[in-house]
């Protein structure tokens, strides 16, 4: 598997979750996070801070990788990461 069969933001391979976007270079996103953001884009038309972004992703982070949801939990709490 390659990196451009990657999902940038769930990091799951295309054989796991179906249709994958391709933007420049080799960002990706599938089509289960698209789902996602268009869930949260259309619950209301306020801007949304990182912090509540957050909140809602691991709200539903079944099925995405744990260190993604380590590092996004750190992220949250104020810790650096990378």
């Amino acid at each position: 598997m390659t990196e451009l069969n990657v999902c940038g933001f769930c990091e799951r391979p295309q054989e796991e979750v179906g249709r994958m976007i391709a933007g420049p270079e080799t960002v990706r996103i599938c089509s289960d996070c698209i789902g996602r953001c268009n869930l949260l884009l259309t619950e209301d038309s306020e801007p949304v801070d990182a912090i509540e972004l957050i909140d809602e992703v691991l709200r539903y982070a079944d099925g995405l990788p744990p260190d993604l949801v380590e590092e996004m939990t750190l992220w949250r709490e104020g810790q650096v990461v990378r």
